[in-house]
């Protein structure tokens, strides 16, 4: 499966509380302690590891975006085609005749 980086606190607390599935998280350790913690709780609760490195390991993997020194590997999104989400809606007896 693909995986993307996502960088910045406000964008990877928002994806733990979305359920949006996160394979690992770096903090720098540099990073101020009441700015992560919600973020290292919200991990900690769902099992999800939380790794501390220096800003410049965290610089490489965001590749320029501003992580505000948070970045998280998340699962990609799977895409679907509009013609398979009205095939499971009328599957499910939800189908809208026109």
């Amino acid at each position: 499966m693909e995986e993307d980086i996502i960088g910045g606190k406000h964008s990877v607390l928002e994806a733990l509380r979305s359920g949006r599935t996160i394979n690992k998280i770096w903090i720098a350790e540099q990073a101020q302690k009441q700015l992560t913690q919600p973020i290292i709780a919200e991990a900690k609760q769902n099992g999800i590891i939380v790794q501390f490195a220096d800003k410049r390991k965290l610089d490489q993997m965001a590749g320029g975006v501003q992580h505000q020194g948070v970045v998280a590997q998340v699962a990609a999104y799977a895409y679907v085609e509009v013609d398979d989400i009205l095939a499971q809606a009328a599957e499910r007896g939800n189908s809208r005749s026109s």
